[in-house]
Parts: structure tokens; sequence; C-alpha cells
């Protein structure tokens, strides 16, 4: 819909529609699992920008850091905790 439009019945229909959308997605982002997936997706973001930036030592240093971290939860796992 343009600024000139003169239908005011579908503005306001779509402003109703944006409002709910808006309202749910409020709800949506106060969950743990909602801000677990958006931490996890921006940091594979930035792997994804530092790999098109830096090329292959992006790729090897983070995939060096993870071995402890992955080592770590495998023992983790075979203790039970």
């Amino acid at each position: 819909m343009t600024s000139y439009s003169t239908n005011s019945a579908t503005q306001r229909s779509s402003l109703t529609w944006t409002a709910k959308l808006a309202t749910r997605f409020k709800a949506q982002t106060k969950t743990v699992e909602f801000r677990i997936m958006t931490v996890i997706l921006a940091a594979l973001m930035l792997w994804v920008a530092a790999i098109v930036t830096f090329g292959y030592p992006a790729l090897i240093l983070v995939a060096l850091t993870m071995v402890p971290i992955i080592f770590v939860c495998l023992m983790l796992i075979t203790v039970g905790k």
C-alpha cells in the first residue's frame, strides 16, 4: 500500500495483523531456547564471516579451539554429569 492510498480499512487491518505478529514474536523471544539459538547462530555467522575474510586459517583455528571443548564434553558425558 502506498502512502497516497485512501483505503484506511486495509491499513487498519494490516496494522492489527502486524501488532499480533509483534506480540507473538515478543513472547517467543523471552524463551531460553530462542536465546541459545540466537547466540549459536550469531557465532556461526561470525565464523562464516571470518572464513570469508581470512580464509583457511580461520577454519583451522576454530577447529583447534573446539578440540579441548569437545574433549571436556566427552569426559563429562562419560562421568555422567
